[in-house]
């Protein structure tokens, strides 16, 4: 699964962090991947910001890894997360994620990929991947999520999944729906906790009946009933 904005800001990694730790929780054992080269990592939200650089072991790696290898990564909360650790000081990185993903594939369930705005992730991902926008309920947002959701439908076999993300906009975020015909739309209710629990280092998804929990479960549900029809 990678997890692409049509917006900064708009919570990407919030929610993917929240989907692994969500996965984690039904035994499925997540590869979590930082796929924004920034100062504020993925480890972050998963309530540890003093785990380091992770990504500088795995940036030059090309061809075949041993599964072994990702042992060594540090396990947040049953996550396995491949993380900037604030320093983001490797270059080339993009092209190592194809052996990575391939090597969590023997023991991971599942891989969430925190892209972002980074739309040079779809370039190294394998087509199967299945890609979710997050679109901020506003009309400009909606706007801005159109060229993004033609390039994620041109790169990737299956429909991104869209998630309206409430901003606290005046509008429904649900009166957005029908601007994504062909995509399996959920969403996200505006959470004014999110930023609370990143102050107080709990993990994103950690509240079980939060809206980021809640859409997370709907998220994995979606990423399991594709797999299972496929």
């Amino acid at each position: 699964v990678a997890l692409f904005s049509a917006a900064g800001g708009v919570g990407v990694s919030t929610l993917s962090a929240a989907l692994a730790l969500t996965a984690a929780r039904q035994d499925l054992r997540p590869f979590l991947v930082d796929g924004q080269a920034g100062p504020a990592g993925v480890e972050m939200l998963l309530g540890d910001p003093l785990v380091g650089n992770q990504w500088s072991r795995f940036a030059e790696t090309r061809g075949y890894l041993h599964p072994d290898a990702l042992r060594g990564l540090p396990l947040l909360e049953g996550v396995r997360c491949l993380g900037w650790g604030g320093r983001p000081d490797a270059s080339n990185w993009l092209a190592a994620v194809p052996s990575l993903l391939a090597a969590a594939a023997r023991d991971h369930s599942i891989a969430v990929v925190d892209a972002g705005m980074n739309a040079a992730v779809c370039d190294v991902l394998p087509r199967a991947t299945r890609p979710c926008l997050v679109v901020p309920a506003t009309w400009r947002g909606v706007l801005a999520a159109a060229p993004r959701l033609d390039h994620l439908a041109a790169s990737f076999d299956d429909p991104p999944v869209v998630v309206l993300r409430d901003v606290g906009g005046p509008d429904d975020p649900r009166s957005f729906a029908a601007e994504f015909a062909g995509s399996p739309v959920l969403v996200a209710d505006f959470d004014p906790r999110v930023i609370e629990d990143e102050a107080r280092c709990r993990p994103q998804g950690d509240r079980r009946r939060s809206a980021v929990s809640r859409t997370a479960h709907l998220l994995l549900e979606q990423v399991a009933r594709r797999q299972a029809a496929a």
